[in-house]
């Protein structure tokens, strides 16, 4: 049946089969620039829409006490993944990651440090935003300083919701009682921010 125009009913519809095909008879494509009365996005719309954004790194730093009263920001200054809304300069400014669109993140850290002469130092983690400090809390930290046990990692987790340009650091600071200076292990730590709405 070929209808052209409006098709109007009325009283009872009780069923109706619109066609029979359940596949798409070839590759279904998504062109990079929309025709409006044809396609319903660009591939770069979708594109943004599914892929995640990523920003992940690790510290080969050795010389920065992060058993400090203050907050110490950690040193990032080794990138494995960049991806293009983050910037991030390892030489000049490798504490801070600045996230250049708006939306909901998930922001994660492990530090693994070391105190040759110190025991039950413990390094707090803080994750600070334009400087701030969230409030959560990453305590895992507890380094015995005898038998050998020279190392540990304290984690943090959090999910937020950022602005565009918000500067992310992850912090460091004491603990416990101890003062003993505590380095990070190189290539041992790690962080990583994911843009996931």
């Amino acid at each position: 049946i070929l209808i052209q125009g409006n098709l109007d009913i009325f009283g009872k519809f009780i069923q109706a089969q619109i066609g029979v095909q359940n596949q798409f008879a070839g590759q279904v494509t998504i062109p990079l620039t929309p025709v409006a009365t044809t396609d319903a996005a660009s591939k770069g719309y979708v594109d943004g829409l599914t892929a995640r954004k990523i920003f992940t790194a690790t510290s080969s730093d050795t010389t920065t006490n992060y058993n400090t009263v203050a907050a110490t920001p950690i040193v990032w200054n080794e990138e494995l993944i960049k991806d293009s809304i983050y910037t991030h300069d390892s030489a000049n400014t490798p504490t801070q990651v600045t996230v250049t669109e708006a939306g909901t993140y998930r922001v994660y850290s492990m530090l693994t440090a070391t105190s040759a002469t110190g025991q039950r130092t413990v390094v707090l983690l803080k994750i600070a935003i334009n400087g701030t400090a969230t409030g959560r809390l990453g305590a895992g930290m507890y380094i015995r300083g005898q038998n050998g046990i020279t190392e540990s990692s304290a984690t943090i987790e959090e999910t937020m919701v950022l602005s565009a340009n918000d500067i992310i650091t992850i912090t460091g600071e004491r603990g416990s009682t101890n003062t003993s200076n505590t380095f990070g292990v190189s290539e041992a730590s790690f962080f990583s921010i994911e843009k996931i709405a």
